[in-house]
């Protein structure tokens, strides 16, 4: 089996497996993700098995598949290339972790609350796309027992997290173990979470 590359790794980073004939069978990862990639199709395992033929090279783009024909692999398969450098584990966590959160049923803690909804979900979301896009890292994504969605950061003895509510409403917080936690209401636009994040970010 051979390792090919669709597109450039630097901004798709998504890895092939194809024998030595050139056919892809299936797909290993995504190392980076392009701005506004439908985050579903991140993890596709052996998706062009089922769609069959030569003639079909998988390429992702904003939030659709698009096939690639034969004619085009000299241009947009480069073999040989390794993955880069940079680690995004953390994120291909993160991503699984709200993939699995999608399914919670109500009570889902035992206390009565309500699974993260789609408010929530298109707020962790955009937090998300931000820590990528900045270079951050979230430490882990959970549900919320106030009905959302936590995003929490961890560096030494400081801690810090951004809740996203099922109302729409988003809240922060810096802490460290002994202490008063400093806590702020966070608007939902991209400036306002940016905003959010550097100032988490100087925090720890």
């Amino acid at each position: 089996m051979n390792r090919f590359w669709l597109g450039d790794p630097d901004s798709f980073g998504l890895e092939q497996i194809a024998p030595r004939d050139g056919i892809v069978t299936s797909v290993a990862g995504c190392y980076a993700r392009p701005k506004g990639m439908d985050k579903k199709l991140m993890f596709i395992n052996d998706f062009i098995n089922d769609i069959g033929g030569r003639d079909r090279i998988i390429l992702l783009t904003g939030q659709h598949l698009i096939y690639v024909s034969d004619s085009c692999m000299p241009c947009q398969i480069i073999e040989g290339r390794k993955a880069p450098m940079e680690s995004h584990s953390w994120l291909q966590a993160i991503e699984a972790k709200l993939s699995s959160m999608r399914n919670l049923m109500k009570n889902w803690n035992g206390y009565g609350s309500a699974p993260p909804n789609k408010n929530a979900f298109k707020n962790a979301d955009e937090v998300i796309d931000i820590l990528h896009q900045k270079g951050y890292e979230a430490h882990q994504v959970s549900p919320s027992a106030d009905e959302g969605i936590a995003i929490s950061f961890l560096k030494g003895g400081r801690h810090a997290f951004i809740e996203c509510y099922n109302d729409g409403d988003i809240a922060a917080a810096v802490f460290q173990k002994q202490g008063e936690p400093e806590t702020w209401d966070c608007g939902s636009s991209a400036s306002e979470l940016t905003e959010t994040i550097e100032r988490i970010f100087e925090y720890l």
